[in-house]
């Protein structure tokens, strides 16, 4: 399959719907059923191509849910530096009328009509993950061991499309390996990649300060049609958005560990930049108790996040 290798079929009732990598815009379409293979395992061999997520969960008569979809809608964008995938159907910023039409539809099928309780997260800020902050210019100039290092960046076709890399700008993780490689541009000229404007960083290894604040407000579009099907349902929001910025954009200790949004060290984010720890998928999880137990007088307890690995180290 175009994501991954065919994984076993769920043959038992399923209660987790959850399906890694997959967006608002995604979850309406039958064909993404035969792409990601985390969708496919829910579906039998004749649903998959033919039902899309939406219809899928329709049936599934639920008596309380959880829903966090929306992630994807905004950082497959970003990770790519905001340039859109020409191959991904599903690479680009999902319109906003497109997301409200689906989120409301898929919401609907979750609620019933209000008979069926739950909560619903927002989107984060993604350009504040490990992901978009790791790669500073201080970082690159310490590894080169060039304080004075001039950084380049595409932001625009031609030759004046080329500016340095200034406050506000973020390098992706996935560009540090070739910041610095050594690209012939021309018979007998050999320029370090990123280190001269006639090789620098391309567009979609870096998220410019003007992409980042385009990648921000398309999120708060998004996070309120959310918020809006959220209060049209009933169902209360637990605002992700805000406590990822209050809880993890500083440093914090709880119950004696440190805890930041630090690539590796900080505990919550994984290695790929982007998704959580165990650890830090307890702590978000917690935050859900929080929610249900506040709106629905409800006495589920928290769960001991200290049970939950972070990133795992080699022994030495």
């Amino acid at each position: 399959m175009p994501g991954g290798p065919r994984l076993t079929k769920f043959t038992d009732p399923v209660n987790n719907y959850a399906v890694p990598g997959m967006s608002v815009l995604s979850s309406a379409t039958p064909i993404y059923g035969g792409v990601n293979p985390y969708f496919d395992r829910l579906l039998t061999d004749a649903e998959v191509g033919a039902k899309s997520y939406v219809a899928k969960v329709a049936e599934s008569q639920p008596t309380f849910f959880t829903l966090w979809l929306g992630n994807n809608d905004v950082l497959t964008y970003a990770t790519n530096g905001a340039v859109v995938n020409p191959a991904n159907p599903f690479g680009d910023k999902t319109p906003v009328a497109t997301f409200r039409a689906i989120y409301t539809q898929l919401v609907g099928a979750l609620a019933q009509g209000g008979q069926v309780e739950g909560v619903i997260a927002n989107i984060p800020d993604v350009a504040a993950t490990p992901f978009f902050t790791t790669v500073t210019l201080d970082a690159i100039r310490k590894s080169a061991g060039m304080n004075d290092l001039k950084v380049y960046i595409r932001v625009a076709e031609g030759p004046t499309g080329v500016r340095e890399l200034g406050e506000g700008d973020l390098v992706l993780l996935t560009t540090q390996a070739a910041i610095g490689r050594v690209d012939q541009i021309a018979p007998g000229v050999s320029i370090p990649h990123g280190f001269h404007p006639l090789n620098p960083l391309n567009d979609n290894e870096v998220l410019d300060k003007d992409e980042v604040a385009e990648v921000r407000v398309h999120t708060q579009e998004l996070n309120k049609v959310i918020a809006e099907v959220a209060a049209a349902n009933n169902i209360p929001v637990f605002d992700v958005n805000k406590f990822f910025t209050e809880r993890f954009a500083r440093p914090f200790v709880q119950n004696g560990v440190p805890y930041s949004s630090a690539f590796i060290t900080g505990n919550v984010f994984s290695l790929d930049g982007i998704h959580l720890t165990p650890r830090g998928n307890a702590i978000v999880a917690n935050e859900f108790i929080r929610v249900i137990n506040s709106n629905y007088n409800a006495n589920i307890p928290l769960v001991d996040e200290t049970q939950y690995r972070t990133v795992l180290f080699p022994v030495q």
